[in-house]
């Protein structure tokens, strides 16, 4: 089987290993990442997490479904907390030309 793995904490951990710490993740789960634009107008309160999938070597390789969908806001649209009124927000364009040059993509 193979291995889905996300940061927690800031340190890479196994889905075997979130099971054991409380996570719902198993080999039947459906896992949806939010996003860092959706982190930043929840203020953190949902997260988004680096992750990876790894092949098990010692085990057979089953065939596994990733359907990958990126959905942006317009440029102009300011992205601010879903929760604070005073947050005065950053522009959708300026956010994701920063977060792509923080994960050098661009």
């Amino acid at each position: 089987m193979d291995k889905f793995e996300i940061t927690y904490d800031g340190n890479l951990r196994t889905s075997a290993e979130h099971l054991d710490s409380g996570s719902i993740i198993n080999t039947d789960a459906i896992v949806c990442n939010i996003g860092d634009m959706m982190q930043l107008v929840t203020d953190k309160k949902l997260k988004s997490t680096t992750h990876r999938v790894i092949q098990d070597k010692q085990t057979e390789s089953k065939p596994r479904y990733s359907i990958p969908f990126f959905l942006h806001p317009a440029p102009s649209v300011i992205l601010k907390s879903v929760f604070r009124e005073d947050d005065k927000g950053v522009l959708a364009d300026d956010f994701l030309d920063q977060r792509l040059k923080e994960i050098k993509l661009y």
